[in-house]
């Protein structure tokens, strides 16, 4: 278990829970769809899909069929684990602001949304394009602490207890989420391997 609990409330933004330190090491990684003009963002390890947090898509076409109706959706778990991030605002609309550095964070958590099914308000996206650097910026509160909650994913948050930012570092373009697929099968394999290798070196323990 967490050895430290922060229960983040009483705001009007997205309410989280923040567990510090992780128990487990989340990764992520940005998948820009050149021909669906969105960006997802996979979190490995993930469970099922359970509830979402999203914003409105207004005032801006995109090459996508799928007609998107939301800016943004947060994809969560039943547990209010973040699963999966997607951004229907095209590339060529994000801000670009080449002096944004990502918040420096040594605390790993976990965190839980205690906010479901919510319309929040369309959030800023900012870019760097020299560093590949993504901030989501969600409200412009006060930011109290940085934490990493994957290896390339960091969040922010405010004092009042609001989702402030969600900060990513690493993004490449894919095609017919071919990339995104590998990623998460090399992920899926490197987590067998080491469930293997756990329950070999159990088994030599009990044996010996």
């Amino acid at each position: 278990m967490a050895n430290r609990e922060e229960e983040l409330a009483d705001s009007n933004g997205i309410i989280i829970r923040i567990e510090t330190p992780a128990e487990k090491e989340y990764f992520c990684r940005g998948f820009y769809q050149i021909e669906e003009d969105c960006l997802y963002i996979p979190v490995f390890p993930s469970g099922k899909f359970y509830s979402f947090i999203d914003s409105p898509l207004t005032g801006i076409k995109t090459n996508s069929t799928k007609k998107p109706s939301t800016g943004i959706s947060l994809d969560i778990d039943r547990k209010g684990r973040l699963l999966f991030i997607t951004i229907n605002t095209p590339r060529r609309f994000w801000k670009t602001d080449n002096s944004l550095e990502i918040p420096q964070s040594l605390e790993t958590a976990e965190i839980r949304f205690l906010t479901f099914r919510e319309h929040v308000n369309p959030p800023v996206i900012k870019y760097r394009t020299d560093k590949n650097i993504l901030q989501i910026e969600l409200n412009n509160r006060h930011v109290s602490k940085a934490y990493r909650v994957a290896d390339s994913l960091v969040i922010t948050a405010s004092n009042n207890g609001e989702l402030n930012s969600i900060w990513l570092n690493d993004i490449i373009d894919d095609r017919a989420a071919k990339k995104m697929a590998k990623w998460r099968n090399e992920r899926l394999e490197e987590s067998n391997e080491e469930s293997s290798n756990n329950i070999e070196k159990f088994t030599r323990i009990e044996i010996e």
